[in-house]
């Protein structure tokens, strides 16, 4: 049996605990006027903050997750069930959901694979949601008197399926979206707030695109 990565662990804690509750926010903009979702699916669900975002959208709710610590760690509801899984190789059965959503897991899971799953397990005509955010905060080191540090990363917020095989998808919208925060969580942003930049409005820019799954022609 492989160890378990301490990696995991103190990854799940921190989302648990320091994860900005932005989800909702940005699904009022992207499924405001969609009817009601029988069974939603949160691929890459982590503690689950995106997954609990849904039950405004969702009657039944299955949230998954490859981290076994993630899914430990998951916030729990009586609609929400919680699968230890691959994006790849679900293991759900076929035409099950309505909505499937990718909340800043896309870039570790996109594969041909994901996608033949997702065009699987979705019903005809689902929805496939993905979205990501990125908290802007220049504004907040310039009240502190700092420059925001420049990290060069590969990680890329706007990601979609573009470059693989998609006959199962059909392009709804995508595009990006820059909305303002006022509340913040526990931790580095609740001490801004309460300290040094009271009136300051966090910042965020989220990337959004829709797809659905068995509309395609």
């Amino acid at each position: 049996m492989p160890q378990q990565s301490p990696y995991d662990l103190i990854t799940a804690r921190h989302y648990a605990a320091y994860r900005p509750p932005l989800h909702a926010m940005i699904l009022k903009n992207c499924l405001q006027d969609k009817a009601p979702y029988r069974k939603g699916l949160d691929i890459g669900c982590g503690t689950g903050h995106s997954t609990m975002a849904l039950l405004n959208y969702c009657r039944q709710l299955v949230g998954l997750d490859p981290s076994p610590d993630m899914i430990q760690n998951a916030q729990t509801h009586p609609r929400i069930q919680y699968v230890l899984a691959h994006a790849g190789q679900t293991g759900l059965a076929e035409n099950s959901f309505d909505l499937i959503t990718f909340v800043g897991s896309l870039f570790y899971a996109k594969s041909q694979a994901v996608v033949d799953e997702i065009c699987r397990i979705g019903a005809d005509g689902a929805s496939v949601l993905v979205y990501d955010f990125e908290v802007l905060l220049e504004a907040l080191y310039a009240a502190w008197g700092m420059k925001l540090p420049v990290e060069e990363t590969e990680y890329d917020h706007a990601l979609n399926f573009s470059g693989l095989k998609t006959p199962g998808l059909q392009q709804g919208f995508s595009g990006a979206d820059q909305l303002s925060a006022q509340c913040c969580p526990a931790g580095a942003f609740a001490f801004v707030r309460s300290k040094r930049a009271s009136g300051i409005c966090t910042q965020v820019r989220a990337s959004r695109s829709l797809a659905f799954a068995g509309a395609a022609s």
